[in-house]
C-alpha cells in the first residue's frame, strides 16, 4: 500500500510563540536533574476530539530520575552512541569580515561537505582563513546547496584540533566553554561523526542507565549520525 501524501503545508503554519527567556542557555548545574513532563496515557484525552481539556490531569511535572519508573521491564531502549564532532569553524574572509563553516561529512580523498554563511563566501575558489597558515577552500557547490570545501595548509585531523569548535546549536546564544566538552556529549557516546547531539540522551547518566538495566529494561545500542537540520531554517 502507497501512503497518500498530503496536502502541502506553508512554513508558517510550524510558527509558535516561544519566548526566549525559556530557552535554556546552560545545563543544570548537576547531569540528569533537569526537569522532565510526563504525559499520562491512562488520563488522556482525544486530541481530535472538542472534549475539553483542561481537567483531563494527564500532565505531570517532575524531573529526569522518573524516568527510571516510567519505562516498563522489558521494554526495549535505544541509545544512539554517536559522538559530536568539532565541526563548526569560525574564520574571516580576506576582506576581514567574518565568515563560519560547518563540516556535515567526509566526501571522496580529502574533501568534506559543509555548509556556512555568508553563501557568498563559499564559492568555489574562495577561502576563509582560520590562521595565518590554515584556511577552508570552497572546491564546489551542489545542487542542494551544500559546499565540497577542502583544507589548505593543514590535514583535516589537525585542523578540526586546532581550530573546530563543538557546534551548539543556533539557540544557544553562547560560545561553547569546557564544561560542553562532557555536557555537549552523551555519557555513552563513541563514535565521532555528528554535527549535533542526541539530545534527548544528554540527560542520562551512568548511574541512570543501570537502574534502567536492573529495572529489567533491556538496553541496546545504535550509531545514527545527527545531521545538520537544527542548523537550517523550515523548508
Amino acid at each position: 500500500m502507497i501512503a497518500e501524501r498530503g496536502p502541502a503545508l506553508p512554513t508558517s503554519a510550524y510558527d509558535y510563540d516561544l519566548p526566549p527567556e525559556l530557552i535554556a542557555q546552560e545545563p543544570t548545574a548537576v547531569r540528569g536533574q533537569s526537569r522532565l513532563l510526563v504525559v499520562d496515557r491512562s488520563s488522556a484525552v482525544d486530541r481530535s476530539s472538542a472534549v475539553d481539556r483542561s481537567s483531563a490531569g494527564a500532565l505531570r511535572d517532575t524531573t529526569f530520575p522518573a524516568i527510571v519508573d516510567l519505562i516498563p521491564p522489558g521494554d526495549l531502549l535505544v541509545l544512539n552512541t554517536t559522538r559530536v564532532r568539532h565541526a563548526r569553524f569560525l574564520g574571516t574572509r580576506p576582506s576581514g569580515a567574518p565568515a563560519e563553516v560547518l563540516l556535515l561529512h567526509p566526501a571522496m580523498g580529502d574533501a568534506w561537505i559543509a555548509i556556512g554563511k555568508p553563501g557568498s563566501a563559499l564559492r568555489p575558489g574562495k577561502r576563509i582563513r582560520l590562521d595565518d597558515d590554515v584556511a577552508i577552500e570552497t572546491v564546489e557547490v551542489l545542487d542542494d546547496g551544500n559546499r565540497v570545501v577542502r583544507f589548505v595548509g593543514a590535514d583535516a585531523a589537525d585542523a578540526i584540533a586546532r581550530h573546530g569548535r563543538l557546534p551548539l546549536p543556533p539557540y544557544i546564544r553562547r560560545d561553547p566553554s569546557g564544561d560542553d566538552e562532557q555536557r555537549y556529549q552523551t555519557v555513552y557516546a563513541d563514535r565521532e561523526g555528528s554535527v549535533a547531539a542526541p539530545t534527548a540522551g544528554l540527560h542520562f547518566t551512568t548511574e541512570l542507565l543501570a537502574a534502567v538495566e536492573q529495572r529489567g529494561v533491556r538496553i541496546g545500542r545504535l550509531d545514527l549520525e545527527v545531521g545538520p537540520g537544527t542548523f537550517r531554517p523550515v523548508d
